[in-house]
């Protein structure tokens, strides 16, 4: 529950989030250490897995995940990777994209810098060839179709670098660039396959113009693609499968959420592409991880709500290990 108390010391009113009677909390005005009286006044009604879980968001302690015997009712474990709702999936996107920032941009941006260079040689050598008012004949389908080649193999592997990246940071609070690449390619088989059958099935449909309301539907019952061949490793029909399992009873809400975060990144793009030269290379590269991030903390949020997810198997499932220490129970109080 919440509740609302006066501070012994200074006399200002404490509100704790998600606490219970006894528990120790800290004033934020004076900083004094308080203990919730069992007079307090319940703030409070949420549901008591959400109770529980944002109590111990911040604790490195994982609870097992079980069902009530003879019922039906999931009861939902706290822990760091989730359930969260719209407004803690969103705040927790600029959190991650702040404290890692330099880390974020530099996964991404050694992908859009590595493509590009030869994008930039074949406009230069265009340049060269530039006679009469005419480019060379090869210079439009040639630029057409190399980002979109190359595009098949970096979207996974960006993606993909950057669920690990957020998986690291919340197992051992950091992120390793290297680490990350290498387990990005081990899986990048398996993410490139997803990709290509995701793909013809959508455009089989989007062809067929009365199909387009079915090709936008699997491309968002899809969108988990990445994180499950990353993460999960399984077959490019099997991530497919995991994918749609995960969005099944949600995909209104995880279409809103997409859409809010994908809105986010293009308007950073598009503002910064209004950056001559460099603009549009520097939008992709600061706008991509917002969307990469998103992704992630939504797959999150969807295996702990359907399968009650745990830090520690995320850990397994990379082959990292959790910090032996504890986090601090971090418990919102505000004046």
């Amino acid at each position: 529950m919440g509740y609302k108390f006066k501070c012994q010391k200074c006399g200002n009113d404490i509100i704790v989030k998600y606490c219970t009677i006894g528990e120790p909390v800290q004033c934020k005005s004076c900083g004094a250490s308080n203990v919730v009286p069992e007079d307090a006044i319940e703030t409070t009604k949420k549901p008591e897995y959400l109770l529980r879980y944002e109590a111990d968001r911040h604790k490195n302690t994982f609870l097992e995940f079980q069902k009530k015997p003879g019922t039906k009712e999931i009861v939902i474990t706290p822990g760091v990777l989730g359930p969260r709702d719209f407004g803690e999936i969103i705040s927790e996107i600029f959190r991650i994209y702040a404290k890692n920032f330099l880390k974020l941009i530099a996964l991404v941006g050694i992908v859009v810098l590595i493509v590009n260079i030869p994008i930039i040689i074949l406009s230069i050598v265009a340049a060269f060839q530039y006679t009469k008012n005419t480019l060379p004949l090869w210079y439009f389908p040639v630029m057409f179709f190399t980002p979109l080649v190359f595009s098949i193999v970096t979207t996974p592997l960006e993606i993909c670098v950057l669920v690990y990246a957020v998986s690291e940071q919340y197992i051992s609070k950091t992120i390793n660039i290297r680490r990350a690449y290498r387990w990005a390619f081990s899986r990048l088989g398996t993410a490139i396959g997803a990709e290509i059958l995701a793909g013809l099935a959508c455009l089989g449909l989007i062809i067929v113009v009365i199909g387009i309301p079915f090709g936008i539907y699997l491309s968002y019952l899809w969108i988990f693609m990445f994180p499950v061949a990353l993460i999960e490793g399984v077959s490019p029909r099997k991530v497919l499968s995991r994918s749609s399992t995960l969005v099944k009873d949600h995909w209104w809400r995880i279409v809103g959420i997409i859409l809010v975060i994908s809105t986010i990144g293009l308007i950073v793009l598009f503002i910064l592409r209004l950056i001559p030269f460099v603009g549009l290379l520097i939008g992709s590269i600061l706008a991509l991880p917002i969307y990469g991030v998103g992704v992630t903390l939504l797959y999150f949020d969807m295996r702990v709500r359907k399968e009650g997810y745990t830090t520690e198997k995320l850990a397994e499932d990379l082959g990292l290990k959790l910090p032996s220490s504890g986090n601090e129970n971090i418990i919102a109080n505000q004046k």
